[in-house]
Formats: structure tokens, C-alpha cells, sequence
């Protein structure tokens, strides 16, 4: 391959060149959501902020050379359509934003996909789409285009968009790779899809831990290790049946009473195994395999890249819980939640830890590995081992994980349990952590994670674990959720600065500026207002919590039957992944427009679904209350939606000669400032 066929690019040379990129039909269609357009995003600013004059390799384009000619050269694109229709996407934003991109039209074709190719023409020529426009669009790219649209509007002045711009343009690396000519592309995806894994970089932190510790020491880290990677099951059935009942014991629920000593938990368990002989020459399991091949090689990172892994042998306990759980983190951003918690406990590190998995192996390197003697190095790493396995544990048993053995499902904090009788020694099973108050930890979790789905940003979850870690033996579930409703109204302060000493008067005057700006507002205010919607109607007597919710009790101002459906609505809701800010009393109106005072308020705003979105269309208020309740019935996406629902007039534009009757945007919008900065009652 020559050096022709390889280039790297910047954005403007992709976006500039002469040359046309197209999507094969064979191809899915754009399938990035809300997590990975605001990943592409922050990891280009965050570049930026670190070293605006270093280029960021963002991917690379696999394309087949079409044809060319003096003027221009088609490429099939085969390997990056995802991150370079995102790319479209932003410049598409940042027009929008009236920063001058200096690019006429989008390089970027589909073949046989007119609706892709219409959706990115609109976007990069119209902006933001609005009324029957929807309809005719694909929602996952008009979604994206909202996502970009609102991180720019959010997080970034003037100035600062033109900078990023900037950097985009002539700093961001994208390095296009072009088949030999009359390749068989059916089987070069063949080849791509069954190629060898790389070295991942959480290997390579692990590798260079264990050539840390004595030989003797590094199959019991492997252990540990690996155990605690299968983000998929809990953590005692990753260990030897054996081993499994020393460390954990009979009911599972041992680690924490193990006696740690002055040498910590990992010698703790360093003792039990050995104490079983667990791993011996003649074992079965990868870590003994990893230790022999070790003697011979030598060097981890040959070992690491030869060694072929394979699963061990399953007991009849572990196969009734297979598959069954998904983690809201990978593990490589586990570990970064980890050394958060080891770094902690050095109260000489003022710095913290980055939750970007991509600088995993730099951030290992500075907290624990560098300008440290042998020993001292040693020494960490056991530590570090212990706080990895007692995070794992805590990990398992009070952070939500969603079961997917349930028909819808559903998320859960559940821990594992094995009945006592000997006729039932292997029935293992799952149960709520907590027996009261478990469905409002759910929520109350649940609800942060929708709001931050891009790993990188789930501070709240470190916050939770060094919680966790702090506690005593037992964790009080009372306790733990006052903790987790405080930080959720912190981030709301954090959000609007709001300082809670200040009077009520300033702190929603505050909390408006933060609120009223339409399709800006951060998705976290909305989730947070329906919990606390949720919350409200949990309490008990629906009738005693009307008036605060709605503003009034007036049947003559309420629909009834809406109003009536609300309390069964909040027992089925679940928070889902939404990312579309939907305006109530439309944008664009064909008889009355509504006051621009009012259009982009809070009060008029709720957070739907992408295909929501663009099912509601330009349509009325009332018209939008048949077409959700028609499809959603009891099951609503939004409860702030539901209580718009709930009023016959939302707009009226004579409201100020009013004297006895009020529209249902001032009522709502009222009602919902007071909840949003009502301090929880637990």
C-alpha cells in the first residue's frame, strides 16, 4: 500500500478536498445516540483545553477509491461512516450558531437512503427542524444535531465556539485509508470482523502493576483482576468455587468482615487462597496459565499479546445467574472509579482523577507508578488490589444494574443470596438489596444515569461509591438515599448557581435564567423534576398533593380524566434514555402565535424521545394530549409532560385581563420552580 492510500487529514482538508464520500446501501443506517455525539464532542474540546497546538487523531475512514478524475474522486465509504456523518452533524451545528464554517455544501452522499441524505441537507441548510419538517426526517440524526446543538448552546460562549471551530478545522486528524484497487470487500469485512483483538489498555495497566509484585503474588492480582473485569456478573462467582467460599463465604456476604491487617485486603486474600492451594501448575484457570507461561517468557507484554484466553470451567451456581445483568460502566472506566477511591485515601494528592477511559493508562502512571522506588511501588499495587475488589463488591450490591431476564428490563440494586438448607446448596439467586425503600434508589438512580450516559461524566456515581466506601460495615438504606437526594439537588445548584443561603426570591431568579432558554436547558433539570414529580405523588393522598403540583384545584381549569390517570402513570414510570427538549404550544404556529416571552419558558418545555419529537410535529397542544396518551397510554416518557396534560387551556393570550381563570403555562411554570428548589423530604 502506498503512501497515497494513507493520509491523514484534517477536518478542513476531509470537509475542503475534492472528493465525494458515499454510504453504500449495504450499510446501517446513522445509529449514534445522545452518549457518543456528546463523547466526539467533549473529547475534541478537552483537547482543546490541554493543548490547543497538538493534533487529536478523532478515527480513521476505510474507503474504496470509485473513480476519479481532474476535478473530483468518489470514495465508498466502508469503515467510518458513524464518526464522519457525526462530523457533518456538528459543522451543521455550529452554522446554525452562525459560526462561519466556510464549507458550501457537505461532501457526504447515501446511496438508495434518500431520507439520510435529505435529513443531512436540511440540517446543513436549515438548521434546526421544527413543525411537519420532522415528519419527513430520520430522528436519529435530527437527534444528534440537538444534542450537538444543545452542548454548543450550554457549555460554550462565543468565543469559545469559534476557537473550537478553529481547532476542529486545523488540529483534528482523521486518517483515510484506501483499499488496493479490486479488492473483495465481502471479504475484507470477513478479515475485519474475525481479526485478533488488540492489546486493550487496561491490559497494559495491568500488566505493568503486576510486574510490580513478586512472582509469587501475581497469579492472586490476575485473580482479582480478572475477576473483577466481567462487568456482567457479580464478583464472587468470577472466583473458583473454592476460593470463592473463603473470600466471600458460605452466604456470600464475608468480604467486608475479613480482618485486613496492617498489609490490607489483598494479602487478606493473598492468605485464603493460598491457604486452599487454589492455584496450583496443573489448574485449569487463566490465571495459572498466565503464571506458568510468565516463568518461561518473562515478559508480560509478550505474554499478553500471545496468550490465548479461554473460559473456565462454570459450576452449577454460576450458570443460574449467567447473562443476566448489564453494567452501567465498562470496566476500564471501573477502574477509573477505583483509583478515584485509592487516591482518596492519599491525602498528599490534591489532584483528581479523570473518568476518561482513553487516559486509563496515563492516569495509573501518575497516581500509583511514577517516581516511586520498587517497594514503595509494591506497596500500591496491593493497595490499589484491595480497593479494587472491595469497590467490585460495593459495585455489585448498591449500584443499579438492569436485568435483562426481565420482560421490559427493568433496572435494580439487587445483591445475591443462597439459601441456607442443604437441599437447595447451589439455589443462588438475586434480591433487592434493601427491602424498604428500594424503588426510590432505583429512581433516584436511575434518573442520574440517563441524565449523564457518557461514562466519562458519571461524577455522581463516584460520588455514590466514595459513600460507599466510607461507611461502616452496614450501609443504612435511609442514609444512603438522604445522600444521594442531596447531591442530586446540589448538581441542580451546581447547574443553576444557586447558593442555598441566599433568599428563596434570588434563588429562583437564578434557577430562571438557568431554566428559560428553550432547547438549552440541560436534560439533568428535567430528569431531576420528574423524580420529584414522582416522588410527590408517592407520598400518599394524591389530593394532598394536587394543588402543589398543578397549581390549583379548580375542575373548570383541569382535565379531569388526565388529572385522575396521573397517580397510576407515576406507579409505571421508569426513566428511559430522552434527549429531545419538546416545545409544548408549538414554535411555529399557523393562527396564534404564542408570546416570545413564554415559547422557550420552562413551563413549556418537556424531554421526550427522539421519535416523540418528531411524531408531535407542529401540532396544538391538545392535538399533541391525544396523540401521547392514544400511544403511551399509562406508561408516559414524561410526568412533567403529563401534568401539562392535565389543564384545558395551556395559552391564552388575553391571560392579563383575566381576573378568575389562569392558562396552564403560568400555572405549571409556577408550580414547577417551587418543586424544582423544595428541599426533599426523606
Amino acid at each position: 500500500m502506498s503512501n497515497n492510500d494513507v493520509q491523514a487529514l484534517t477536518i478542513e482538508e476531509l470537509f475542503f478536498g475534492n472528493a465525494i464520500y458515499t454510504i453504500p446501501s449495504y450499510q446501517r443506517n446513522y445509529a449514534w445516540g445522545q452518549a457518543q455525539v456528546e463523547q466526539l464532542i467533549n473529547d475534541i474540546d478537552d483537547q482543546r483545553k490541554e493543548d490547543e497546538n497538538k493534533n487529536y487523531y478523532v478515527g480513521s475512514l476505510v474507503v474504496d477509491r470509485r473513480q476519479a478524475n481532474t476535478e473530483i474522486t468518489e470514495y465508498e465509504t466502508i469503515d467510518g461512516q458513524q464518526r464522519h456523518t457525526t462530523l457533518c452533524i456538528i459543522l451543521a451545528a455550529l452554522k446554525h450558531l452562525n459560526v462561519e464554517v466556510a464549507i458550501k455544501t457537505l461532501n457526504l452522499s447515501f446511496e438508495c437512503r434518500e431520507s439520510s441524505k435529505r435529513t443531512l441537507l436540511s440540517l446543513f441548510v436549515h438548521g434546526e427542524p421544527k413543525g411537519k419538517t420532522l415528519q419527513n426526517l430520520e430522528p436519529s440524526m435530527v437527534n444528534a444535531f440537538n444534542v450537538a446543538l444543545k452542548i454548543f448552546k450550554s457549555k460554550f460562549n462565543a468565543n469559545e465556539l469559534i476557537e473550537f471551530k478553529k481547532f476542529l478545522f486545523e488540529k483534528v486528524i482523521i486518517v483515510r485509508t484506501c483499499v488496493p484497487k479490486d479488492t473483495d470487500l465481502n471479504h475484507y469485512f470477513e478479515i475485519m470482523n474475525n481479526r485478533g483483538e488488540q492489546l486493550e489498555k487496561h491490559e497494559v495497566v495491568k500488566a505493568r502493576l503486576m510486574n510490580h509484585l513478586p512472582e509469587n503474588e501475581q497469579p492472586v492480582f490476575a485473580q482479582i483482576w480478572d475477576a473483577c473485569s466481567d462487568m456482567g456478573h457479580y464478583i464472587p462467582f468470577r472466583f473458583d468455587s473454592k476460593v470463592r467460599t473463603k473470600i466471600f463465604g458460605d452466604d456470600l456476604k464475608q468480604l467486608l468482615t475479613l480482618s485486613y491487617g496492617e498489609n490490607g485486603l489483598f494479602n487478606a486474600v493473598l492468605d485464603k487462597v493460598n491457604s486452599e492451594q487454589a492455584l496450583s501448575k496443573n489448574s485449569d484457570t487463566l490465571q495459572a496459565s498466565i503464571y506458568q507461561e510468565s516463568q518461561s517468557k518473562g515478559n508480560l507484554f509478550n505474554l499478553y499479546s500471545e496468550a490465548k484466553f479461554y473460559e473456565r470451567k462454570k459450576d452449577d451456581e454460576q450458570t443460574q445467574l449467567d447473562d443476566r445483568f448489564r453494567s452501567i460502566i465498562n470496566f476500564p472506566n471501573f477502574l477509573l472509579h477505583a483509583l478515584t477511591l485509592f487516591v482518596d485515601a492519599d491525602e498528599l494528592i490534591e489532584q483528581k482523577v479523570s473518568l476518561d477511559d482513553k487516559k486509563l493508562i496515563k492516569e495509573f502512571d501518575t497516581y500509583i507508578l511514577e517516581g516511586l522506588a520498587e517497594d514503595k511501588c509494591a506497596q500500591k499495587v496491593r493497595r490499589f488490589a484491595g480497593v479494587l475488589l472491595k469497590t467490585r463488591y460495593l459495585f455489585d450490591c448498591y449500584i443499579i444494574k438492569r436485568d435483562l431476564s426481565s420482560p421490559e428490563k427493568n433496572w435494580g440494586v439487587r445483591t445475591l443470596v443462597r439459601k441456607t438448607s442443604e437441599k437447595a446448596k447451589h439455589n443462588v439467586s438475586t434480591v433487592n438489596t434493601f427491602i424498604e425503600n428500594s424503588e426510590k434508589l432505583v429512581m433516584l438512580q436511575s434518573m442520574f444515569n440517563v441524565s449523564y450516559p457518557g461514562n466519562s461524566y458519571k461524577h455522581w456515581l463516584a460520588n455514590t461509591l466514595r459513600y460507599l466506601f466510607n461507611q461502616e460495615q452496614t450501609i443504612d438504606v435511609k442514609n444512603f438515599i438522604v445522600q444521594l437526594e442531596t447531591s442530586a439537588f446540589n448538581q441542580l445548584c451546581s447547574i443553576g448557581n444557586i447558593d442555598t443561603k441566599s433568599s428563596i426570591q434570588s434563588q429562583k431568579e437564578l434557577l430562571k435564567q438557568t431554566i428559560n432558554c428553550g432547547t438549552s436547558v440541560q436534560n439533568y433539570i428535567f430528569n431531576y423534576l420528574d423524580y420529584k414529580i414522582w416522588l410527590e405523588l408517592n407520598r400518599g393522598d394524591f389530593d394532598k398533593v394536587k394543588f402543589s403540583l398543578l397549581g390549583t384545584d379548580d375542575e373548570i381549569l383541569l382535565d379531569t380524566p388526565v388529572v385522575n390517570s396521573i397517580k397510576k402513570v407515576a406507579t409505571e414510570f421508569k426513566f428511559t434514555n430522552r434527549s429531545s427538549v419538546e416545545h409544548h404550544y408549538p414554535q411555529t404556529s399557523k393562527t396564534e402565535a404564542m408570546d416570545n416571552k413564554l415559547i422557550d419558558t420552562f413551563a413549556n418545555l418537556c424531554l421526550v424521545s427522539s421519535s416523540t419529537n418528531s411524531s408531535l410535529g407542529n401540532d396544538y397542544p391538545e392535538g399533541k394530549k391525544k396523540t401521547v396518551l392514544a400511544k403511551q397510554g399509562d406508561k408516559a416518557e414524561s410526568l412533567k409532560q403529563r401534568l401539562m396534560f392535565s389543564y384545558k387551556d395551556w395559552y391564552l393570550s388575553n391571560e392579563t385581563a383575566l381576573t378568575e381563570q389562569a392558562s396552564g403555562i403560568k400555572l405549571h411554570g409556577d408550580a414547577m420552580l417551587e418543586l424544582l428548589l423544595l428541599p426533599v423530604i426523606t
